[in-house]
């Protein structure tokens, strides 16, 4: 699923998946002049800190470590909120995932994605 703009001019996409059909969340983006506020949060049955990144590209299965963006951690069900130095228009024009990582252990498994 793509984005969706909200009526106040936010964007937002649910995530997908990619372990546990019990992680769920989404991602939204509220523009700020050049930059933009990324909030992700993530829903789960179990409680621990996740890595996020936002990346290049369309395919939440196949991308590289390079290019990313390390976007602030955040509990099971708390938001992470991160500034990033991208205008909205290039998040919503080009191709970009949010990548979800469990920070406490497999740190290289990710849990869920969303395709921006």
């Amino acid at each position: 699923m793509r984005l969706v703009k909200l009526p106040n001019g936010d964007y937002t996409v649910p995530m997908n998946e990619l372990l546990d059909p019990a992680w769920t969340g989404k991602v939204t983006l509220h523009p700020q002049g050049p930059k933009t506020i990324v909030t992700v949060t993530v829903f789960g049955n179990m409680v621990r800190k996740h890595a996020l990144e936002l990346h290049p590209g369309s395919d939440c299965q196949a991308f590289g470590a390079g290019n990313s963006i390390a976007l602030n951690p955040a509990g099971t069900g708390q938001p992470s909120r991160t500034i990033v130095s991208l205008p909205i228009t290039a998040l919503t024009s080009q191709d970009y995932v949010v990548a979800v990582r469990n920070a406490t252990e497999n740190a290289q498994q990710r849990e869920a994605c969303a395709h921006l």
